[in-house]
């Protein structure tokens, strides 16, 4: 049988290594388009990297990190940097931070349940580099997955699209549209493709299927790909699990 998804629409627009900007947009059930959350943030370094004291200075090696909570079982937590706030309320499963300055380097990123340190991971974040760190797993083995994000200007009539899978339980993943056509094919638990042209100007609905499978695993709602933009597609939840846990599919916008 084939399940509908809900879908998040998130996008993450760069302004400049001082302000960084987030519109949320989520469709429900019934995929009305709600405006969910628009949050502006400026600083030298916002809280991920630094201390409030510190002046990195014009030549100070910096990079980019954003963080995404698909441990499907987890309750809300919080993200830290090097023991910095990450994101100043705690987040639910499917939700997703904006992208925050980081000092480049080996930094270690951790997820707290209340004061409790629930999963730590140790990451380098190159200059100049863009990353989003991924927390998955069930919530009594939670771990980090961190993936470069290689973004760039598309031209004007061009679009792109990775995909993630982050499913738990998942086998190798296919992300097809509706009308049969590969996007991209044979994703594993935990790993990302790389971002893959595809028309743009137009709705499509996409697909998740097992690998050389014909059968759709889940059908997410029509979204319009716009041209000069990059997406990444997330397959999240728990592979054959029900309820709140399901498997599910976001959208993002990265540019």
């Amino acid at each position: 049988m084939i399940k509908k998804s809900c879908l998040v629409v998130a996008k993450h627009t760069f302004v400049s290594f001082n302000v960084c900007i987030i519109k949320r947009y989520t469709i429900m059930k019934h995929f009305k388009l709600l405006k969910n959350l628009a949050w502006v943030c400026a600083g030298a370094l916002l809280a991920a990297g630094c201390g409030k004291g510190d002046d990195p200075g014009p030549n100070t090696p910096i990079a980019n990190i954003a963080v995404y909570h698909v441990s499907p079982d987890a309750p809300k937590i919080q993200f830290k940097l090097d023991g910095n706030v990450m994101n100043p309320d705690s987040m639910a499963f499917g939700t997703y931070s904006y992208y925050l300055n980081a000092y480049a380097g080996t930094r270690e990123i951790s997820a707290y349940q209340r004061e409790i340190k629930k999963a730590t991971s140790s990451v380098i974040l190159q200059e100049g580099s863009i990353y989003s760190a991924w927390l998955t797993g069930r919530w009594a083995t939670p771990e980090f997955v961190l993936i470069q994000d290689k973004l760039f200007v598309p031209a004007a009539n061009k679009s792109y699209i990775r995909f993630v899978n982050m499913s738990v339980d998942a086998p190798a993943l296919d992300l097809v549209t509706n009308t049969g056509t590969a996007v991209v094919s044979n994703k594993t638990y935990k790993t990302a493709s790389d971002f893959v042209e595809i028309t743009g100007g137009q709705n499509y609905n996409f697909v998740f299927r097992e690998n050389g499978s014909t059968a759709d695993k889940l059908l997410l709602p029509s979204v319009n790909i716009a041209n000069g933009r990059m997406y990444t597609i997330v397959a999240r939840g728990i592979y054959n699990s029900t309820g709140t846990t399901a498997l599910a599919g976001d959208v993002l916008v990265n540019y």
